[in-house]
C-alpha cells in the first residue's frame, strides 16, 4: 500500500513513504491523504471492496459482515452536533456479560444501509447480553419496532398505548390455580384459572370468571314418582364435561345430582339424588358450570303423576239457545294422584259462544249465543292441571236452535212445547214439524192457541186443494169427492161420488199428512178437538179417532190410490167414533177396542139419528172423551177406565190418528180440527 503524503508527527516524515518502508508499528498522523482503499483493519464505511484493483468495477462494490459483536459494555453517546449513531451491521450480538447502552436522548440505527432480509436471521453466537435504552422505534423513528421471532418478557410489562394483535393465533394468558392468584390484585388483571378451567378477571375488588353459561332447552321426564336414581335427560347447548346438575325443591333447598353424564355439548343426563315427595313439588333443574355460572330450566318436574280424567270424552251435553242462562251445562272433573288441586282450561278449540269454563270448579255455564241454523257443535280440548302436570281430553257440546216455532229451522213438535219453552208466547202462527224422522221433516206454519196450552189448528182448506200433500190413507178413492167451502160453506166435505146406495162401498181418508203422519211414520197426537157434521141418509157417515196400531198396511201418499187398512184384531188397537144415519135412525158415540181376545165395542152415547145440519164436537184429552151435540156436552167417557172397558189399551198418554169414513151415499164434513201433544 502507498500513501501520497503523511502529515504531522510520526515515525517517518518523508514526502513519499512506500509500503515496504513500514515493517511494523503504529503510524500516527493528523491527516491521511490519498487513496486508502488498500488499508485494512480500519472500521468500514460502505464496507469492503470486492477488489483492490482500482481499475476493476469490483473495487466499487462492497460487502459487510452481518454481525457486529460487542464483548464489553459500551455506551453510545452521540455528540450534540450529530443527529445520531449508526452502523451498517444488520445484526448486533451483545455478549452475556456486556451491556449495549444508548445514552439518553440519542438514536442508534443498526443496518443503516438497509441490507437485512426480514425473517432471515439465524442463530447468533454467544449467550446474549442486554440492550439498555429508554425507547425502541422502527428504523425511521416513526413507528414501532418489529420482533419477527417474538419477544419474551420477564417481570411486569407496562404498555402506555394500545396493544394490537394482527394474527390468527392466540394469546396465552398467565395460568395458575385459584391458590396461585396474585397476592395483591388490582382491577383489570386477567388470567386463566386452572382450578375452574376458565379465564377470570379481577373486577370491582373480586375475581370473576369469564365464562359462557349453557342453555337448557328441555328436561324430560317432566314428572316422576320421586324415587332416587331416576334418570333425567337435559337438552340444550354449551354443556361441558365439568358441569354439575342440581335438583332444587319447592322450598329452595337443593341437592347435587347423584350422577351426571356428559353425552355431548347438547345433552347431559343426571339422576335424582334423593327421594322426593309431594311437598317438594315442583322440582327445578339447574346446570352449574365449573366456573360457578348457574342456569335454571324453565320447565319444572313434578314429583307426582298427572291428573286423571273422570269425565268421559265425547259429547258433554245437548242444549238449546235463546232462552235463559245455563248454570251448569256440564262439569269437567279430574283427580290428582297426590291430592293436589286441579284446575281446568281450554287448550284448543272453543266452547259454544256465550259460555265459559270455571277454571276451579270445572263448571261450564252461560247463555249460548242465538244460532242462525238448526244446530251447532263446539268441539274443544280441555286440560286438567295440578300446576305442574296436565292431561288433556277432547269434548263437545251441541247447541240446538230452541224449537219456539219462530223460524223454519226452529219448528216445534207442537204448540204445548212452545208454551213450555216460552211461557209468554201468545196466540199466533208458528212453525210446526211433528215428525221425529228427519227425512220426513216438513215444517209448516199453523195457527196455535197458546192461551189454551198450545192447540194447533189444521188448515182444512189446503187439504182439499192439495190432496196429495195431505192424504196418507185411502180406501175406495175413486168413489169419493173432497172439497172445501163448496158443498157446505167453510167445511171440508168428504162424500160419495155417486147417488146410489151401496152397503159395501166404504170410503176412508186419513187427512193432513203434513200434520198427522206420512207413509212410513204415523205421527199421532194425544189430544183432539174436532167439530163436524154428519149426513143423515141411508149409509153411515162417520168420524173416527184410532190408535196408530189400528191402521195397518202401507200408506200410499196418493189420494187416488188405495192403501192401508183399518182393523181391531190385535194388542193396542182401539177407536172412538161418532156416526149417524137415517136408515137405522141412530146417532152413536162408540168406543171399540181389542180386549186381549176379541174385538169389543160399547156405545157411550146411543140415541136417535140427527139431521145433517146437526153440529158435533168430539174432544179427546188424555184418554177422556167428551161428546157435544149442537154445542152442548152430551156425554163424557173415560176410555182408560178398566172397570168400564175391560182390558182397555187406552192410557192417559195414548196417541190417536183420525180419518173420516162414509158408506155410499153418506158424507162427513169438518169445520175445525185441532191437535195437541204429539208422540215423541
Amino acid at each position: 500500500m502507498a500513501f501520497t503524503k503523511i502529515l504531522g508527527p510520526g515515525i517517518a516524515t518523508d514526502a513519499d513513504v512506500q509500503l515496504d518502508d513500514i515493517f511494523a508499528g503504529i503510524i500516527t498522523a493528523t491527516r491521511f491523504e490519498g487513496d486508502g482503499s488498500q488499508l485494512s483493519g480500519l472500521p468500514g464505511g460502505l464496507g469492503t471492496a470486492l477488489s483492490s484493483d482500482s481499475t476493476s468495477a469490483l473495487s466499487a462494490i462492497y460487502t459487510n459482515d452481518r454481525v457486529l459483536s460487542i464483548g464489553a459494555t459500551i455506551t453510545i453517546d452521540v455528540p450534540s452536533s450529530s443527529s445520531g449513531a449508526y452502523t451498517q451491521y444488520t445484526d448486533i450480538v451483545v455478549d452475556a456479560d456486556a451491556d449495549l447502552i444508548v445514552a439518553d436522548g440519542d438514536d442508534f440505527i443498526p443496518d443503516i444501509l438497509g441490507l437485512s432480509v426480514p425473517g432471515s436471521a439465524e442463530l447468533l453466537p454467544g449467550a446474549g447480553g442486554r440492550v439498555r435504552a429508554d425507547q425502541f422505534t422502527n428504523k425511521a423513528g416513526t413507528g414501532a419496532p418489529s420482533f419477527p421471532k417474538g419477544i419474551t418478557a420477564d417481570g411486569t410489562s407496562t404498555f402506555a398505548g394500545s396493544v394490537g394483535f394482527s394474527t390468527t393465533g392466540a394469546i396465552t394468558l398467565p395460568r395458575g390455580t385459584t391458590a396461585q392468584r396474585p397476592s395483591s390484585p388490582v382491577n383489570g388483571m386477567l388470567r386463566y384459572n386452572t382450578s375452574i378451567e376458565a379465564a377470570e378477571q379481577y373486577r370491582n375488588g373480586a375475581w370473576v370468571s369469564i365464562d359462557v353459561a349453557p342453555v337448557i332447552n328441555s328436561v324430560s321426564p317432566t314428572s316422576f314418582n320421586g324415587v332416587a336414581g331416576t334418570s333425567f335427560t337435559i337438552k340444550g347447548s354449551g354443556f361441558q364435561s365439568t358441569d354439575t346438575v342440581k335438583f332444587v325443591k319447592a322450598d329452595g333447598t337443593s341437592n347435587t345430582a347423584g350422577t351426571v353424564t356428559f353425552v355431548g355439548v347438547t345433552t347431559l343426563t343426571a339422576t335424582s339424588p334423593v327421594n322426593y315427595g309431594a311437598a317438594d313439588d315442583p322440582i327445578t333443574i339447574q346446570v352449574v358450570t365449573q366456573s360457578g355460572l348457574t342456569v335454571t330450566a324453565s320447565q319444572t318436574v313434578s314429583t307426582g303423576g298427572s291428573p286423571t280424567w273422570t269425565t268421559s270424552a265425547g259429547t258433554l251435553n245437548t242444549i238449546n239457545d235463546k232462552y235463559g242462562t245455563y248454570t251448569g251445562i256440564a262439569t269437567l272433573s279430574a283427580t290428582d294422584p297426590e291430592g293436589q288441586t286441579v284446575s281446568y282450561s281450554v287448550s284448543s278449540g272453543s266452547l259454544p259462544a256465550g259460555t265459559s269454563l270455571n277454571s276451579s270448579s270445572g263448571v261450564i255455564s252461560g247463555d249460548p249465543t242465538d244460532l242462525s241454523a238448526s244446530t251447532a257443535t263446539s268441539t274443544f280440548t280441555a286440560a286438567a292441571s295440578d300446576g305442574v302436570n296436565s292431561t288433556t281430553r277432547e269434548f263437545s257440546i251441541v247447541v240446538n236452535a230452541a224449537k219456539d216455532g219462530t223460524e223454519n229451522f226452529r219448528a216445534a213438535l207442537n204448540g204445548a212445547d212452545i208454551k213450555a219453552l216460552n211461557p209468554s208466547a201468545s196466540d199466533g202462527t208458528y212453525w210446526i214439524n211433528p215428525y221425529t224422522t228427519e227425512s220426513y221433516a216438513n215444517p209448516q206454519q199453523y195457527t196455535v192457541d197458546m192461551a189454551n196450552d198450545g192447540w194447533i189448528t189444521a188448515d182444512l182448506s189446503d187439504m182439499a186443494t192439495n190432496l196429495n200433500s195431505h192424504i196418507s190413507y185411502t180406501s175406495s178413492a175413486g168413489n169419493s169427492v173432497i172439497n172445501w167451502n163448496s158443498t157446505i160453506s167453510s167445511y171440508l166435505w168428504i162424500g160419495s161420488a155417486n147417488s146410489g146406495n151401496n152397503s159395501n162401498n166404504w170410503n176412508a181418508y186419513m187427512s193432513d199428512r203434513e200434520l198427522m203422519g206420512r207413509a212410513l211414520e204415523k205421527t199421532a197426537w194425544r189430544d183432539w178437538d174436532v167439530s163436524f157434521r154428519l149426513s143423515n141418509g141411508w149409509g153411515w157417515g162417520e168420524f173416527k179417532l184410532v190408535t196408530p196400531a189400528a191402521l195397518t198396511g202401507t200408506f200410499t201418499d196418493d189420494a187416488a190410490t188405495n192403501g192401508g187398512a183399518f182393523e181391531i184384531a190385535s194388542t193396542g188397537q182401539a177407536a172412538v167414533s161418532v156416526r149417524n144415519n137415517s136408515s137405522n135412525n141412530l146417532n152413536q158415540a162408540v168406543f171399540r177396542w181389542w180386549n186381549g181376545s176379541a174385538d169389543t165395542d160399547t156405545a157411550f152415547h146411543d140415541a136417535s139419528g140427527n139431521s145433517d145440519g146437526t153440529t158435533y164436537r168430539l174432544l179427546l184429552e188424555s184418554g177422556v172423551a167428551k161428546y157435544y151435540i149442537n154445542g152442548s156436552l152430551t156425554q163424557t167417557s173415560d176410555l182408560t177406565n178398566n172397570s168400564t172397558y175391560s182390558n182397555t189399551p187406552v192410557t192417559s198418554s195414548t196417541k190417536w190418528l183420525f180419518f173420516t169414513q162414509h158408506q155410499s151415499v153418506s158424507w162427513a164434513a169438518i169445520s175445525s180440527l185441532k191437535v195437541r201433544n204429539p208422540a215423541t
